[in-house]
């Protein structure tokens, strides 16, 4: 079994969606770059929609924040340490 998944498709375009933010974070920290108030609201605008959009693929694939396995992380004791690959449906 792997021990890591594959991300869906939709999780990682919602990961790619988060980059411009990912961009502003490194520039004000390393940078010194100061965002206005427009690059602020873009800021969370792209934050909500890309919690929006987990929200409804989450609901569209009827699994819950914690995913198909209940929540439980290889090496934690949760399933004897073993990661379960999730069964996607055909």
């Amino acid at each position: 079994m792997p021990a890591v998944t594959p991300p869906c498709p939709s999780r990682v375009s919602l990961l790619l969606g988060t980059e411009p933010v990912w961009a502003a974070a490194v520039g004000i920290a390393v940078g010194g770059d100061r965002p206005g108030v427009p690059g602020l609201l873009g800021a969370v605008l792209v934050l909500a929609g890309t919690a929006r959009g987990r929200t409804t693929a989450h609901r569209e694939r009827g699994t819950t924040g914690a995913g198909a396995d209940g929540g439980a992380v290889a090496g934690s004791g949760a399933g004897g340490g073993v990661a379960a690959a999730p069964v996607r449906g055909s």
